[in-house]
């Protein structure tokens, strides 16, 4: 979705806007609960993206269409606070699965176990990988040096993680289980 010019904001407003009293929108403190998936690039024509979210998004839902918004911004933690008149909370997209766990990030912990990748996915050095909360830890901290300390967390929860990209694009299969058990409530 395109986000360069303040007309590319409006569809976003629409939606908000169109299911804001739907009796299944979930909301939060009376407001209208919003997510993104990316977009921490988006200027909407301003100067900025803080600007731009903040000049056509933020601004313009007021009443039964105010948001509380919590994207899944993929900035470093420490820079939340320059989001801090914006977002109302982070999604931590990938919190869900273990994204520093490569293949071969995998065989070099599993070889001096005398263990390989095939049939290894079970290993308590891998779950530990799979199921750490160290992530949520780092985002939990860049939320809490923001000014308003009552920020909203979100954690993805994935208990089976798949994507297929052809060789035309990032060219890579994956297939993550999870086990559930790792998550804490």
């Amino acid at each position: 979705m395109p986000c360069s010019s303040p007309e590319h904001a409006r569809p976003l407003r629409d939606y908000i806007t169109r299911y804001a009293d739907h009796p299944n929108q979930l909301k939060y403190n009376g407001h209208v609960f919003a997510s993104t998936f990316a977009g921490d690039t988006c200027t909407f024509g301003s100067g900025s993206a803080v600007e731009g979210w903040k000049s056509q998004f933020i601004d313009q839902l007021t009443g039964n269409n105010k948001v509380h918004f919590v994207p899944a911004f993929f900035v470093d933690p420490a820079k939340f606070k320059e989001f801090g008149d914006v977002i109302d909370g982070v999604y931590n997209w990938n919190s869900g699965w273990p994204v520093e766990l490569t293949a071969e990030k995998a065989t070099s912990l599993l070889q001096p176990l005398g263990g390989t990748l095939a049939g290894s996915l079970d290993s308590p050095v891998i779950n530990d990988l799979v199921g750490s909360i160290q992530p949520d830890k780092v985002w939990l901290g860049g939320l809490s040096d923001m000014p308003d300390s009552e920020k909203t967390y979100m954690a993805a929860v994935s208990p089976w993680f798949f994507t297929h990209y052809g060789a035309n694009s990032y060219n890579k299969n994956v297939r993550i289980p999870q086990q559930l058990y790792h998550i804490y409530l």
